[in-house]
């Protein structure tokens, strides 16, 4: 999250102000406060457009902006991740590696297999040869969800995902279509499969000691200071004017 403050160059600008205009100033700071957040969110998702690969639709509608009140003693206007998801992880959480570099977090589907025990709590799971991949190069999440639910890995009591030994289950023969174990030394999920000369397995997802380690993509803060700074100047100058051009309608 980053705050927009800058009280020093509302101070200057305020000097160079009549007494008429001063009245509008707690308006004009607000609207100007708000524009300039406007701004530095569009200016953070131009860089993540430019430097993530593919980034899906959830990724760039996740950055908000909080309005500047006129009616606060100190105005600000904020620019932040979203920090909640129906489904999935909240993008404050996952975007964080990218914006301030480091280890990445683990996914709730990690965590959903350390629950189950299958696992080790300092383990990562990252995608193999039998992944499938969407148009994003993220694992499709039905996959991840027939995974889940035929490892009967879901979080929630009796969810209904978490497959049976019922006859519908057996039927459509899913339940034992994933397996989570080591393999040829290799620990992970794997799929099996049958060929035309017998039957294999492929690994979906091995699971590593290491963290994915990731650099700064997206210098958030650092964006958003630099555009408050180049911009919110004139912002103010333009909400004073607008502010004393609409009183002057009424």
């Amino acid at each position: 999250m980053a705050t927009i403050t800058l009280e020093e160059q509302v101070s200057q600008v305020l000097r160079n102000l009549d007494d008429i205009s001063r009245r509008h100033v707690p308006f004009a700071v607000a609207l100007a406060l708000t524009k300039t957040a406007q701004r530095a969110q569009a200016g953070v998702l131009d860089v993540m457009r430019e430097r993530f690969d593919r980034p899906t639709p959830f990724t760039l509608n996740s950055l908000r902006i909080v309005s500047a009140k006129r009616s606060d003693p100190q105005p600000f206007a904020r620019v932040y991740f979203k920090d909640d998801a129906f489904k999935g992880t909240p993008a404050s959480r996952y975007l964080g590696p990218e914006v301030h570099g480091g280890p990445r977090s683990q996914k709730r589907f990690e965590r959903a297999l350390i629950a189950r025990g299958l696992m080790k709590s300092g383990q990562y799971a990252l995608p193999a040869a039998g992944a499938r991949l969407d148009q994003y190069g993220n694992v499709r999440r039905a996959q991840v969800v027939q995974i889940l639910s035929a490892l009967q890995a879901f979080g929630e009591q009796g969810y209904q995902a978490n497959r049976t030994n019922s006859t519908r289950s057996r039927r459509n023969g899913a339940a034992a279509k994933y397996f989570a174990g080591e393999v040829g030394g290799v620990e992970g999920v794997w799929q099996r499969q049958t060929f035309g000369f017998g039957e294999g397995v492929r690994p979906v997802f091995v699971f590593s000691e290491s963290s994915p380690q990731y650099r700064v993509l997206v210098p958030f803060e650092k964006i958003v200071e630099n555009v408050a700074r180049a911009r919110f100047g004139g912002e103010f100058q333009g909400a004073i004017a607008y502010a004393i051009q609409s009183a002057s309608r009424r």
